[in-house]
């Protein structure tokens, strides 16, 4: 396993970029264009499924790049059938691959680290599995309890993976390019598919709010990558993707997008440090190009939609009152997970002013995933939910000043942007479910690794010889 990764380690950079980034890009596009030619999709996701067997056997960092690759492409509309079925095959390999990986003892010590960097996240998940299971005696319905108790748990592990991959900033740096490339390249492939009527969406059951969503943080962290860049190629092409991800988020017209997006970049600002000022003025030319892809590629007739205050959002306000009024019946434990849609219908009656009753009785989720997990696991479940999403947002916010110390101007600009965009994400799930998209726990993943990363590079740069030394000479007045 060590000897394959290091070939890997070896593999040539495309125009500075690592191989496994430059993997993703070409498997998007690959896909893209199989989109827009209408040909079978079977041949594709035979190869594109031997590819990845392939690659995670030889690395875990490179199998987490393809599976990141994959999970964008269940966005392209034309794909999203044939991709999303590869998504959950590749996830069940992915998982497989990374037990085979546990074979190795410094495998073993990276996910024990999660316990011991990390006890109080653990925990949460822990906490959660067991909260979510033991709904199951007083949930009205014992079969959404038990296909959510397994959705959580291998987004859980889905964590897990990801932070036992990503255990040096290169390594972080591949995913995030990864992340950046594959979400701007599913984007693209939408834009240029858009009809140019309607709202731009993912297909299939990424709908549009879902799909600028997950576009918010791809947007912040490729204008992050861009500014880390080495060489002018790998520049232009993350600002590019940065471009494209905005268009993305402006031509969905999802509110939720409209709300996330410049509030990620306004966290990115007060939290950016030394950088507060350019990213300032990324916030404003970001607005700019925001401001010319509504005026002139958005639909008139939806433009007009996103502005309106009446009708509650397409129905969200009175899943919003429902979620309230099921979440009052059981506040403490909730009324089970994935009951929301069961129990929905039967408080109709008590609602009042519901002008979309159509959409609770189609069984539709709260529309928003805070009260969602409040209805479904009380403020039990929401607390152990809350200490997860928290724990990792402190992990971020951690790693960036371990890195600003240690002199690291690249950790500390990534750090800065994972938090931001991470907040962006939390932001818009406050109007869409989206606990089990795995762009989040990828997300979480990510952070929670990269303070483990900051505080060995902390701890590194601090006592390393020449730091060693001229914090005598300091001391001794010396030069």
């Amino acid at each position: 396993m060590t000897t394959a990764a290091a070939r890997l380690e070896r593999l040539p950079a495309f125009g500075g970029l690592p191989f496994p980034a430059v993997m993703a890009l070409v498997l998007v596009l690959l896909a893209s264009g199989l989109a827009v030619s209408r040909a079978p999709v079977l041949m594709i996701g035979f190869v594109l499924g031997i590819a990845f067997v392939a690659v995670l056997l030889s690395n875990l960092v490179a199998g987490v790049v393809a599976f990141i690759a994959l999970q964008f492409l269940a966005t392209v509309p034309g794909l999203e059938a044939a991709p999303a079925s590869m998504v959950r095959v590749a996830g069940a390999v992915l998982a497989l691959g990374w037990l085979v990986t546990l074979t190795d003892p410094d495998r073993r010590n990276a996910v024990r680290s999660l316990t011991s960097r990390h006890p109080w996240a653990t925990a949460a998940m822990v906490a959660f599995l067991v909260w979510g299971l033991a709904s199951i005696t007083w949930a009205t319905t014992d079969g959404p309890v038990w296909v959510d108790i397994q959705r959580y748990a291998l987004n859980f592990v889905l964590l897990g993976i990801v932070f036992t991959a990503i255990r040096t900033l290169r390594s972080f740096t591949i995913v995030t390019g990864a992340l950046a490339l594959a979400g701007a390249a599913a984007a693209g492939a939408s834009i240029f598919l858009f009809e140019g009527s309607g709202r731009l969406d993912g297909g299939g059951s990424i709908g549009a709010n879902e799909f600028a969503a997950g576009l918010v943080p791809v947007a912040i962290l490729s204008v992050a990558l861009a500014w880390t860049a080495t060489t002018k190629g790998r520049r232009i092409l993350f600002g590019v993707a940065a471009a494209v991800a905005v268009a993305g988020v402006v031509l969905s017209l999802s509110r939720g997008g409209f709300i996330a997006l410049p509030v990620a970049f306004a966290v990115w600002a007060a939290f950016g440090g030394r950088m507060r000022f350019r990213i300032l003025g990324m916030l404003a030319m970001a607005g700019a190009v925001a401001i010319a892809v509504f005026l002139l590629a958005a639909p008139p007739e939806e433009r007009d939609r996103v502005f309106e205050t009446e009708g509650g959002g397409s129905g969200r306000s009175d899943l919003w009152n429902i979620a309230g009024r099921l979440w009052q019946d059981a506040p403490i434990q909730g009324i089970g997970l994935g009951n929301f849609p069961e129990l929905a219908p039967l408080k109709l009656q008590e609602a009042t002013q519901i002008e979309r009753s159509d959409l609770i009785l189609e069984g539709i989720h709260a529309h928003s995933t805070y009260l969602g997990i409040l209805a479904e696991t009380g403020v039990v479940g929401f607390a152990f939910f809350a200490a997860i999403v928290v724990a990792a947002l402190m992990a971020s916010a951690r790693a960036a000043v371990l890195f600003e110390r240690a002199g690291n101007v690249k950790g500390e600009t990534l750090a800065r942007a994972l938090f931001a965009g991470t907040v962006g994400l939390l932001v818009a799930a406050a109007f869409i479910y989206i606990q089990f998209q795995r762009p989040l726990w990828i997300l979480l993943g990510m952070s929670l690794a990269l303070y483990g990363i900051a505080q060995t590079d902390d701890e590194g740069r601090r006592t390393t010889p020449r730091t060693v030394a001229a914090t005598v000479r300091r001391r001794l007045g010396i030069g």
